[in-house]
């Protein structure tokens, strides 16, 4: 499960993304909003087809979901300007 917050888009615009603190310790906190990996490896954000993820690290998937937010026509206001933030929430 991956923690996703896209600024005005899944999340308030000017608003602090949800936190999740882990019930085990050894886990570092997660934020955004929980977005579950599909069997196939893809997740499912407004506005976006599945976008595949499978393999990547936490870095490379949150590179393609802004990515995926500016191409092929710009579904943010200011691409420029808005939080992506991607982090792990729970592994498979």
């Amino acid at each position: 499960v991956l923690g996703v917050f896209v600024e005005g888009v899944l999340g308030e615009k000017g608003g602090q993304p949800p936190v999740r603190i882990p019930e085990q310790g050894t886990t570092p906190p997660g934020i955004g909003y929980p977005v579950p990996v599909r069997d196939d490896g893809t997740v499912s954000l407004p506005l976006l087809a599945p976008l595949p993820v499978a393999g990547l690290g936490i870095e490379e998937a949150q590179r393609k979901v802004r990515d995926a937010y500016m191409a092929p026509k710009q579904l943010l206001e200011d691409p420029a300007k808005t939080r992506i933030i991607v982090s792990l929430l729970r592994p498979r």
